[in-house]
């Protein structure tokens, strides 16, 4: 049986990483010392697997960065995290790093930038990924508090837009844009997209006997029919194929 993939991801949300990194900044302040000195300013006595798993989150973060041979200390960035008010702009954007400096969730920001997909999307998008079912769970947990904490500090974040799509998406985008060109309506519409205030929708039909409706919130960039593509793409497999709807249930003589 193949393995998943490792677990490179922190093993804690960021708000719990900031409790546990306090004590070592009232115990050290940003004075370098040892690992097993953070150890037990972490309240740990030994490197055990907890103690490690928890310090590699820090460093994860960026909350601890190393300093000399062997030796850690608290950062700049968790410095501004835990000593300016919430809400200062310095402040948030020490945040916005650390959510989104571990290299998973920086993918995660740049595939989902806006509100993200359903859990059991996110499952299937990690799994796809080479990550285990209960390694999937662990990260959409820490991944989505994450994202609130930023929202909440910041009031409202607007995480990036990707830079990047593939040869697909880009197709993709273009129909939908082409669509959205020559059709608009009123209609409500349902993919996980929050009621517009504007109104805007596009409308079209799919097949003889089927037909599309997406409403968008604000402005519609490209960058929003991008995401739309990536959505619709990863939720492709969860429908049968026409060929499954047309194979009718044989009945027993």
């Amino acid at each position: 049986m193949a393995k998943g993939r490792s677990p490179n991801y922190p093993s804690l949300p960021l708000t719990d990483a900031l409790t546990r990194l306090k004590k070592v900044y009232e115990g050290l302040h940003t004075y370098a010392a040892p690992r097993a000195v953070i150890l037990e300013n972490l309240g740990y006595s030994g490197p055990s697997g907890r103690a490690l798993t928890v310090l590699a989150t820090l460093r994860r973060y960026g909350l601890l960065v190393a300093e000399g041979k062997g030796q850690v200390k608290v950062s700049d960035r968790a410095v501004a995290i835990l000593e300016l008010p919430e809400h200062d702009q310095e402040r948030n954007e020490a945040l916005r790093q650390a959510a989104f400096e571990p290299a998973l969730f920086s993918e995660l920001n740049n595939d989902f930038p806006g509100p993200l997909p359903s859990d059991s999307a996110l499952r299937h998008y990690l799994i796809k990924k080479g990550f285990m079912p209960k390694a999937a769970e662990e990260i959409i947990h820490v991944y989505r508090a994450n994202l609130e904490l930023v929202e909440e500090q910041a009031g409202g974040y607007n995480a990036p837009m990707p830079t990047e799509t593939s040869p697909q998406h880009s197709v993709a985008r273009a129909e939908l844009n082409r669509i959205f060109a020559s059709k608009t309506a009123s209609d409500l519409a349902a993919l996980g997209v929050p009621i517009p205030r504007d109104g805007k929708e596009l409308r079209f039909n799919i097949s003889r006997g089927s037909e599309a409706q997406v409403i968008f919130t604000g402005p519609v960039t490209q960058e929003a029919i991008d995401k739309l593509a990536r959505l619709l793409e990863l939720q492709k497999d969860t429908f049968p194929t026409e060929a499954e709807l047309q194979q009718q249930p044989e009945n027993d003589s």
